[in-house]
């Protein structure tokens, strides 16, 4: 039974390799077309600094500088963009079993079974279209691909493929996010203030 969930789960990784190249992969696409894109996408921070543990959205916006409507496929998730996120020191931080599926860092997925579940590999596909000189967004969660619990600043950019040109490659801006560490010992700061303001009172004859 092991063996049959083990060859399933590499049949559907070769779908989805195969699928996330065609889509989203940045490489390949800026090596084929020397294109200069025509649409663009930008994101923005919901929110510039978020607990640590907390999803770390960004608002993908995307707008059709074409003369004619456009209609492409889109992954809720954002699996169909390249998402890459850099702690401070520059470096990938480590990715979630998701990420590890859908970000295109791993050359053979099948490899590592142990680093993603089945839950890993499912999705919900939508059609988008979009009038010419319309803008459209939608928002990402950048800690589903990667584990961004670690307090300190993210860097965050985004690439897609372009829906007039696959061959193109759109590339975002980059925008900055800070983590900070849970707030679980605020408590202890409220009493630890608590008691010295009481201290405060005695030594100063206010009691």
């Amino acid at each position: 039974m092991r063996t049959l969930y083990t060859c399933f789960l590499v049949s559907v990784i070769h779908i989805l390799s195969g699928s996330a190249v065609a889509q989203t992969s940045p490489q390949g696409s800026s090596q084929t077309s020397n294109s200069t894109p025509v649409n663009s996408i930008s994101i923005s921070a919901f929110h510039d600094s978020v607990k640590a543990g907390s999803p770390v959205y960004i608002i993908v916006q995307f707008t059709n500088k074409t003369d004619h409507d456009l209609g492409f496929a889109r992954v809720l998730s954002g699996a169909d963009c390249r998402i890459d996120v850099r702690d401070d020191q520059g470096k990938w931080p480590r990715e979630t079993g998701f990420g590890y599926v859908h970000n295109g860092h791993a050359a053979h997925l099948e490899d590592d079974l142990t680093r993603f579940s089945s839950k890993d590999l499912t999705d919900e596909r939508i059609w988008a279209e979009v009038k010419a000189g319309q803008t459209t967004d939608w928002d990402i969660n950048a800690a589903k691909f990667y584990d961004m619990r670690q307090p300190g600043k993210y860097t965050i950019r985004v690439e897609r493929q372009d829906p007039e040109d696959p061959k193109v490659v759109l590339k975002s801006n980059t925008v900055t996010v800070t983590v900070t560490p849970q707030t679980g010992d605020r408590s202890h700061n409220q009493s630890q203030s608590s008691t010295i303001t009481v201290l405060d009172w005695l030594l100063g004859g206010r009691w």
